[in-house]
């Protein structure tokens, strides 16, 4: 059966607002315009990505042929012709049920309404306190703090004295927005945050502070009722807790990368083994498609190195899904690389930027993957604002 991906990176916020008629803010729109064409380092063979312009379509094959990818282009307006295909989007909402329905997708292809309703309650960040407490049970373990869900001022106050400089994060939000981080409770910003998100979403998730040693995640494909680990990323956040870089490495290399930085190989793997099973019995179920959970290694009050294993589900494709499954189909052996999403303003040439980046870091291939140099992964054009590109260096 036929696969079409697309990219709505704005699809956490669609499930914020919760209805079909959701209007993106201008950074998402322009995010999904520059970056359409990502979902083509997830194909298989027979994949298609949905493209909007004869451009993408033309980068797309050119594109996939160097990398030797049996994947092809579809504009919108071929959809109706399709019949018995499956869509994958960067994540599920009623908004982007809406805008399939209406480019002519035949229902029975899609989720129902209620699935995605089961999709939206599970992507609240509540889900990480079952997955906490589930791990626990499982692995008969005490890992980090377990979040905290509160309904009401006096108890977010409370808590954020009691746990100097916590975070806080709406129930649902956009990757690296509906978080707060807490120095002063009398402070405005605070308050309003605070009593709006209680507002509108009704809670807050409060956690304490840990200090960090490295960001990772495990990525996971839900198929056929099942979760099936598929990868690890390392990755950084910029100022904003938003992606910023990513290693690009095979499984084996970052499974190596993060046993170091945890200390216990034996407990990823059982953590990865228990995660299994906690996504088996929590999300499988109602979801099929990729997904993520973000952990920390951070070190304790007794200066020992522990781990949490739930910082938060990303239920939906993520960047790191993306340079996971690049760094085991497009890098070549001894080859180590970093991905990149950036943003550049007005009058910054993103154009221009690729293609010094290119010149400077020329393509190196040996049997279509990628042994040293620059590879933007989706087109850029004069207008761009984003771009996102894969550095790679042989070692």
């Amino acid at each position: 059966m036929a696969i079409f991906h697309i990219f709505n990176p704005e699809n956490d916020l669609a499930l914020a607002f919760g209805g079909e008629n959701y209007t993106a803010p201008p950074l998402a729109a322009q995010m999904k315009r520059d970056l359409r064409m990502l979902p083509l380092w997830l194909c298989t063979d027979g994949d298609a990505v949905i493209a909007e312009s004869p451009t993408e379509v033309d980068w797309l094959n050119r594109t996939a042929a160097v990398f030797g990818l049996d994947a092809s282009a579809v504009i919108p307006a071929q959809l109706p012709q399709f019949r018995h295909c499956s869509y994958q989007p960067w994540g599920w909402s009623r908004h982007i049920r809406r805008q399939l329905l209406n480019l002519g997708a035949n229902e029975s292809d899609l989720p129902s309404a209620s699935t995605i309703d089961r999709i939206r309650a599970l992507s609240h960040r509540r889900i990480s306190i079952a997955i906490h407490n589930r791990l626990n049970q499982l692995l008969a373990a005490d890992f980090s703090p377990v979040p905290v869900e509160l309904c009401d001022f006096s108890s977010v106050v409370s808590f954020a004295t009691a746990n100097p400089a916590c975070y806080l994060k709406a129930p649902w939000s956009g990757s690296g927005h509906g978080i707060f981080r807490v120095y002063d409770v009398k402070a405005l910003d605070f308050i309003g945050w605070c009593k709006g998100i209680l507002r509108r979403q009704g809670s807050v998730l409060c956690e304490p502070a840990l200090p960090p040693i490295m960001d990772f995640a495990m990525e996971f494909l839900c198929a056929d009722g099942k979760a099936h680990f598929c990868g690890y990323s390392v990755f950084s956040n910029d100022r904003h807790d938003s992606f910023d870089t990513g290693k690009v490495l095979p499984s084996a290399a970052l499974h190596s990368l993060i046993s170091s930085a945890l200390g216990d190989e034996s407990l990823l793997i059982s953590v990865r083994q228990a995660m299994e099973q906690t996504l088996t019995e929590l999300v499988a179920p109602s979801y099929s498609g990729y997904l993520g959970v973000d952990m920390l290694t951070y070190s304790s009050t007794d200066d020992s190195t522990r781990l949490n294993p739930c910082i938060e589900l990303n239920l939906r494709c993520t960047m790191g899904v993306l340079t996971s499954i690049f760094g085991d189909r497009f890098l070549a052996e001894g080859s180590s690389g970093t991905f990149r999403v950036e943003y550049h303003k007005l009058p910054f040439s993103v154009a221009d930027y690729a293609a010094s980046m290119m010149a400077a870091k020329p393509l190196s291939l040996s049997d279509h993957k990628i042994v040293s140099g620059v590879q933007f992964l989706a087109p850029v054009r004069p207008d761009s604002r984003y771009c996102a590109y894969i550095d790679v260096a042989a070692d």
